[in-house]
């Protein structure tokens, strides 16, 4: 596999990255444990996702569960440092996440806290805005 450094912090991202933006609605959870664990096993580290999905369909009621799958994929406690994470905060007109609240200061920490809370870590390798 071959990685690239992000930028000058030393981290090194997989050239390929694991998708999730069905985890949760169209792939169950022993589904993306077992995802995860095959790129693992190939050399893919990088894990996109965000506090949106699942998308195909976007639903209030799923709305972050790619997240939760995630982080309740089995090895999170022990293996978290294996992956980058990047994960992303959900722009304006969304009105199920955060009520469709415009990017600001103070949603993307609130989009942090929660992303943090539903991934079950203490941290997140990238951040971007969606």
């Amino acid at each position: 596999m071959k990685y690239n450094e992000l930028g000058k912090s030393g981290i090194k991202v997989s050239e390929l990255c694991l998708g999730s933006m069905t985890w949760g609605s169209q792939n169950s959870q022993e589904d993306a444990n077992r995802q995860i664990e095959v790129s693992l096993n190939h050399g893919i580290n990088f894990l996109d996702t965000a506090e949106m999905y699942p998308t195909n369909p976007m639903r209030a009621e799923t709305s972050g569960d790619t997240e939760r799958v995630i982080g309740e994929w089995p090895g999170m406690k022990g293996r978290r440092s294996e992956l980058v994470i990047a994960t992303k905060v959900t722009g304006e007109g969304h009105s199920f996440v955060r009520e469709g609240a415009p990017i600001t200061a103070k949603t993307i920490r609130l989009a942090i806290e929660n992303s943090l809370r539903s991934l079950n870590t203490d941290y997140i390798d990238i951040y971007q805005l969606h």
